[in-house]
């Protein structure tokens, strides 16, 4: 169904640049007019269908610069037609822009990260931390299968803790 609206927003724009009165805008009207008719039907469709929950991305004033980029590469497109002739063929696949646009000012981030627990989150210094980095960079004794990043710390720290233990007893019977 996108494909057919797209076809249509093109064949309306060109009516629209070659019926309307010539004017300084006459080059610019089939490209404005196609490509904001179908980010109008992809705006609508998304609404409507329930595809995806339909909201800015970022705020408003960062959407309508966002918008006037999409224009005025479009609007650059047009000024290249004196110089490039296949610009001119151009205009008719300039809607093929909107779904880029649509996709980037109004789909909402998706919030993939996990919130963790304050008591499961590991505890230490930034001593422990500079070590265990050491101890990742080189043989892992505590890594297995299945096992997080949370678990190996505090096993490894505790080993750690175990061999200090020991290294001080050492010390104080020599």
């Amino acid at each position: 169904m996108p494909f057919v609206v797209y076809v249509l927003c093109a064949g309306v724009g060109y009516l629209a640049g070659n019926y309307l009165p010539a004017s300084a805008a006459t080059p610019y009207i089939p490209v404005l007019v196609s490509y904001h008719l179908f980010v109008l039907y992809l705006i609508m469709h998304v609404g409507v269908t329930g595809v995806q929950k339909i909201g800015l991305s970022m705020s408003v004033p960062m959407a309508i610069v966002g918008h006037l980029c999409f224009v005025g590469a479009m609007i650059g497109m047009v000024l290249g037609r004196e110089k490039v002739p296949l610009f001119g063929l151009l205009q008719y696949v300039v809607p093929g822009l909107a779904p880029f646009e649509v996709r980037w000012l109004f789909e909402r981030p998706k919030t993939s990260h996990v919130a963790m627990e304050p008591e499961n989150m590991p505890q230490g210094t930034h001593d422990d931390y500079a070590e265990f980095t050491e101890y990742l960079r080189g043989k892992r004794k505590f890594q297995r299968a299945g096992r997080t990043a949370n678990e190996e710390f505090s096993m490894w720290r505790a080993d750690r803790e175990k061999q200090r233990k020991v290294a001080a007893a050492q010390t104080t019977s020599a």
